[in-house]
């Protein structure tokens, strides 16, 4: 399969799981405990969608809102996010494996009793973002 067939089969899979795992009543995206793996994900408003539960790996997410997300025990691993926005967004309990964060911004992101290990954050904007009680290790903010 060559690269342009393997992008257009992870951006449609991408765009069943938004049309099918919809709530109807808000149009937010719910696909919880779902195990997702080599999305690659551009400039989507994944505005309070929620991934809980779900494990999320090998994918790329570039000029994404995240804007009130919920990440809540969540296991991301092999990740890239560019230029994306976690404002208020919810990792709470979350584990984060080799991720790397370029240009985000975390606005009173929650990342309370999350576990990241070998994460990188590349010129990335903090604001009121909440670590209490996570596990850091390995983490670079450069």
């Amino acid at each position: 399969m060559g690269i342009d067939e393997s992008i257009n089969r992870h951006h449609d899979w991408a765009e069943e799981i938004a049309r099918t795992h919809q709530r109807p009543s808000s149009g937010k995206l719910i696909a919880n405990d779902l195990d997702l793996e080599q999305l690659k994900v551009c400039d989507k408003n994944l505005s309070g969608a929620d991934f809980s539960g779900c494990n999320i790996s090998q994918s790329r997410f570039t000029g994404c809102s995240f804007v009130g997300a919920d990440f809540l025990a969540t296991t991301l691993r092999d990740c890239v996010f560019e230029a994306s926005n976690f404002g208020k967004t919810d990792f709470r309990g979350a584990a984060l494996f080799v991720i790397e964060f370029y240009q985000c911004k975390f606005n009173r992101a929650d990342f309370k009793d999350a576990r990241l290990n070998n994460c990188r954050f590349v010129n990335c904007d903090f604001v009121d973002t909440d670590l209490e009680g996570a596990s850091l290790q390995d983490v670079s903010i450069i």
